[in-house]
């Protein structure tokens, strides 16, 4: 299974490696089940070659020109930021709007979408959430209103599923997100 993990300069270390780490697990885990499902394989993607992490690391990426749209899963982990202004220009931005023209049309060919944190404000932007119920991190949830009053928003869960897309809370709820995602697909077969 194809996971296309969307990350843009600023991403936050441990929510991209909490979602790294937790596929990784997952794969590890595959020859314990009976009937295990495909692996999952994991491709970070940006607008280029590479990004650099919150920390200054350099993360290599597949570019999102080179990438199929097919893929099985679209998670959008957080980017660094505690102040909302900075955040929205980010995701607002020009260089950004590629990124979210490929979650859209992600959604509309009907691929599930995952998101945590601040990530989650990269699906409200792309209106992939609207009319829909989501999460997010608490300390941004009146800006998130404010700018996404179309989304059903409360910031008081750890998880939110609503059809194909999958939000989640604060940092430390990568994690859950992407258990939810593989119990998912290890329970039901599919996402």
């Amino acid at each position: 299974m194809d996971v296309a993990v969307f990350v843009t300069d600023n991403v936050a270390d441990f929510g991209l490696t909490a979602v790294l780490a937790a596929f990784a697990a997952a794969n590890a885990l595959l020859d314990e089940l009976d009937n295990p499902p495909d692996a999952w394989r994991i491709h970070p993607v940006a607008l280029g070659g590479s990004v650099r992490s919150s920390f200054g690391l350099v993360v290599p990426t597949t570019p999102l020109a080179e990438f199929p749209v097919d893929v099985d899963l679209v998670v959008v982990p957080a980017a660094a930021g505690f102040d909302a202004r900075t955040l929205i220009d980010s995701v607002t931005s020009r260089a950004n709007q590629p990124v979210l023209e490929r979650i859209s049309l992600a959604h509309a060919n009907g691929t599930p979408l995952a998101s945590a944190c601040t990530g989650t404000f990269f699906l409200a932007e792309a209106e992939v959430l609207d009319g829909r119920q989501a999460t997010t991190t608490w300390w941004l949830g009146p800006d998130f209103r404010r700018r996404y009053p179309r989304v059903d928003l409360d910031e008081s869960r750890l998880l939110c599923r609503s059809g194909s897309i999958v939000t989640a809370a604060a940092s430390l709820a990568h994690i859950d997100l992407v258990l939810g995602s593989v119990l998912k697909v290890g329970v039901d077969g599919v996402l």
